[in-house]
């Protein structure tokens, strides 16, 4: 019994002195493209470049920011006798205070013309802005579709 236990003993360290060796063997040869000398040493530029930091982006390349829209838009009306009207924003242009939505700054008109700036959430949207002749709001003077 002794003998076969020598034996096994003798066949694996055979097998790992195979195993170590094989390694060895790899190892020393490796892939052909490691073995194989580089064609021309790396550039100097080669080498800086890798050295330098990557390039940021300055604040003059950094994209344009989208203007936001304008948050009132100018409505003009002419033809009208100087002085100063009540104007409201209806959501018909009857003039009717059943459809009246808000009241805006008083129109002051001079040289037959005047001018409001209007919230750009009421444009667009088939509003109509009323010009009335006095603040009873009984009479329409003029109308205008925004």
């Amino acid at each position: 019994m002794r003998a076969r236990v020598v034996g096994v003993r003798l066949h694996v360290l055979y097998c790992a002195v195979g195993w170590i060796s094989a390694l060895a063997a790899v190892a020393a040869c490796g892939p052909a493209t490691a073995a194989e000398p580089s064609p021309s040493p790396p550039s100097a530029s080669v080498s800086v470049a890798a050295a330098s930091p990557l390039p940021t982006r300055s604040p003059s390349q950094a994209p344009a920011p989208t203007a936001a829209p304008p948050a009132t838009a100018a409505v003009t009306f002419t033809g009208l006798r100087a002085g100063t009207y009540p104007l409201h924003v209806h959501s018909v242009c009857s003039g009717s205070q059943q459809f009246h939505i808000t009241v805006l700054p008083s129109l002051v008109v001079r040289n037959g013309a005047g001018v409001t700036e209007v919230p750009a959430g009421y444009l667009g949207r088939g509003l109509c802005l009323i010009v009335y002749t006095s603040p009873a709001a009984t009479q329409v003077l003029a109308t205008r579709r925004i």
